[in-house]
């Protein structure tokens, strides 16, 4: 919950942090759905860079 609120607050170190931790399993998961680890990696990325240009919204998602 503090990472989030941390990428919240536009804390790029948080944000690196949760890339490096995050990026290879969430590319095993997306290829087990693609088949194609080329696509897997541009969907995640594009997930990433989404979640930090939406960062700000990410209270809706911690506080409903």
């Amino acid at each position: 919950l503090q990472l989030f609120m941390d990428i919240q607050n536009g804390n790029e170190t948080a944000f690196d942090g949760l890339f490096k931790s995050h990026y290879g399993k969430l590319v095993g998961f997306a290829c087990q759905y693609t088949k194609q680890p080329e696509c897997a990696e541009e969907i995640v990325s594009e997930l990433i860079i989404k979640l930090w240009v939406k960062r700000e919204t990410l209270s809706r998602v911690l506080r409903p």
